[in-house]
């Protein structure tokens, strides 16, 4: 049995248990229904103008364990880390198991072991599995793409919890905003650029993060022209942890299933960033990641300087822009016998385009000439 009552926010306690979600003036979420108030979130309602709250009483009331929600948060983020491996397996991303799973297990240390890491953790999980599910991906692979940089454990550590949270100010905007599956309005793009800042006041005055992780919840939309937000910061003030969130989490967004757009391939999407390198996105960072994710997947057809045209055949760690390609196809376009070329260990060919099918790029008989010629002058 349950009784609500309004209470002043002078008159708020802590342990106090939400009965209404509340939001500002403007519909944005500040608490959620089922929340149990403690002295930051007084103290941030009371920021933001908040008079008071409704808040439920039980007559009889049961002792919650406090070990569940922590059980239920680990059950989940294995789940979507689960996930995130058939993924990778799928797209071919270069993930050793066995730092796949130590790079796991730094994602579930940092998360659990902070009670208000586990709430604000389910709260973006009942929120949207979509954005849960990317929380858990650029987590991951920022850990790998600062693994690739031979970052230090801690700066791992911190770059991974930072990038868990990096969009958890999403719940703060109105919901109708966030799950608006047609392009947004000039007003909705300004209310959806406000996600970081609100993001960073949330993990900071709540204590899950500290004031350098935060910066990565902060700043993971700055770019190095000053054209990102919120600040407009130039490369002089981004770190290298947000260098590197900046770069993951515009992958993530181009090729993981989006509410207002269908994913593109990897080599799409690194392509895209690389066009990018030096104005908007690091290039130590893109590197990185470039080699930890399949520029060119295994199966797509590539055409190289030299005219010559086939498959990939595999693609190795740390060289994900230069595969193993299977030959099949001379510059002049006759079939020849398959043999395997690595590009790693050659320095006079390249790969100069790529296509789902082979058909597609091999040449064709008024392409002969200027391939010979092209072999001739190479």
């Amino acid at each position: 049995m349950w009784t609500i009552t309004y209470v002043e926010i002078d008159d708020l306690q802590p342990d106090m248990l939400i009965a209404k979600e509340i939001r500002d003036k403007k519909n944005w979420l500040l608490l959620r229904t089922g929340i149990r108030l403690t002295s930051n979130h007084i103290e941030h309602l009371r920021r933001k103008g908040i008079t008071g709250a409704y808040i439920g009483q039980e007559h009889k009331r049961v002792p919650l364990h406090e070990d569940e929600p922590t059980l239920q948060c680990r059950v989940h983020i294995q789940r979507a880390v689960n996930d995130y491996h058939k993924q990778c397996e799928g797209l071919q991303i270069a993930f050793p198991p066995l730092l796949f799973d130590t790079l796991a297990d730094i994602l579930f240390s940092q998360v659990l072991s902070n009670p208000a890491a586990v709430m604000l953790a389910m709260e973006m999980l009942h929120w949207h599995k979509t954005l849960f599910q990317h929380s858990v991906n650029t987590s991951l692979l920022a850990m790998l793409t600062a693994q690739k940089q031979s970052m230090a454990l801690a700066d791992c550590q911190r770059l991974g919890l930072g990038m868990f949270f990096h969009d958890y100010g999403n719940l703060l905007l109105p919901r109708e905003v966030f799950e608006k599956n047609t392009g947004l309005t000039l007003e909705e793009k300004e209310v959806v650029r406000q996600h970081s800042q609100l993001g960073y006041e949330t993990v900071t005055t709540m204590g899950v993060l500290d004031e350098d992780t935060a910066k990565i919840v902060l700043s993971h939309h700055e770019r190095l022209d000053g054209s990102g937000y919120p600040s407009g910061l130039t490369a002089k003030d981004l770190s290298p942890l947000v260098r590197i969130a900046a770069v993951v989490e515009v992958y993530d967004s181009m090729t993981s299933p989006r509410l207002y757009g269908r994913p593109i391939q990897p080599e799409q999407a690194i392509k895209t960033i690389l066009q990018g390198v030096g104005m908007l996105y690091a290039k130590e960072a893109t590197f990185s990641l470039a080699q930890c994710v399949p520029v060119y997947p295994v199966g797509h057809a590539v055409c190289l300087n030299t005219g010559e045209c086939g498959l990939v055949a595999s693609v190795e760690m740390g060289s994900a822009m230069r595969p193993i390609v299977r030959i099949y196809y001379s510059a002049e376009g006759r079939r020849i016998p398959p043999y395997e070329l690595n590009m790693s260990t050659v320095t006079d060919k390249w790969i100069a385009k790529a296509a789902s099918t082979i058909d597609e790029i091999k040449p064709q008989p008024a392409d002969t000439s200027a391939a010979l010629l092209q072999r001739l002058s190479s």
